[in-house]
């Protein structure tokens, strides 16, 4: 059985064999027609009604960039290699004047800042971050960020609630692991969070000082300190 690329070679073949064939005999008889010139690009009819266009440029095939594949060291990413950088170079000032006031308020200025970002989002919302070590190995994060009208809001649990919290502001507290403690908090045009995590040693838990308790008072300082910006 002739395959299809084969059986369309030898109707091809054929065709040629039949014109080549056609040709040579009306060339012992008559003189030979004159054949208008082919535009590869358009059929003769159109290079007929355009005589001497001239073909169009081939063009440049888009570059092909080879990425760069560079193996990552999965050991420069772990917990503690952040936490070797963040120590070898000078501790950073809070990154914003609202980071600042929220640190002091907190009483957080003893502890060891080993982070505090910006991060800019979209609307013109944008969110601050602070990063604290603490002397066990564990790390308390302070996170807020503004909020558009128009995003969708995701509620907080309601199980989770916690009293107290002014009119139009959700709170709502996260202890059900032994590796953090957290406190959201969430209001019509701000979002905050308060968590501290447990260093990645089996076994290991927050630090005793920094129960749910404590979590919620920062938190709610945090919110106060933020609502009169």
């Amino acid at each position: 059985m002739v395959n299809r690329g084969r059986y369309h070679s030898l109707i091809l073949a054929t065709a040629i064999a039949v014109s080549i064939e056609a040709c040579a005999v009306g060339a012992s008889s008559t003189e030979p027609t004159p054949v208008p010139p082919v535009n590869a690009e358009r059929g003769n009819g159109l290079a007929a009604d355009h005589a001497g266009e001239a073909p169009e440029p081939e063009r440049q095939g888009p570059e092909i960039v080879e990425p760069d594949n560079r193996p990552i060291d999965e050991a420069d990413q772990n917990y503690w290699a952040i936490v070797d950088r963040a120590l070898a170079i000078e501790e950073p000032d809070p990154a914003t004047s609202i980071l600042a006031e929220i640190e002091a308020a907190l009483g957080l200025g003893e502890l060891r800042l080993i982070g505090t970002e910006i991060e800019d989002m979209t609307d013109g919302q944008w969110g601050e971050e602070l990063n604290y070590l603490l002397e066990d190995g564990s790390t308390l994060r302070i996170w807020w960020q503004t909020l558009h009208p128009n995003w969708d809001r995701t509620p907080l649990t309601e199980d989770d609630l916690l009293a107290g919290w002014p009119p139009g502001v959700d709170a709502a507290l996260d202890n059900r692991s032994s590796g953090h403690i957290q406190v959201v908090f969430q209001s019509s045009n701000i979002l905050g969070l308060v968590v501290v995590s447990k260093p990645p040693i089996a076994g290991a838990g927050v630090p005793d000082e920094y129960d749910a308790t404590r979590i919620e008072s920062l938190a709610r300082t945090m919110y106060n300190v933020l609502a009169g910006t």
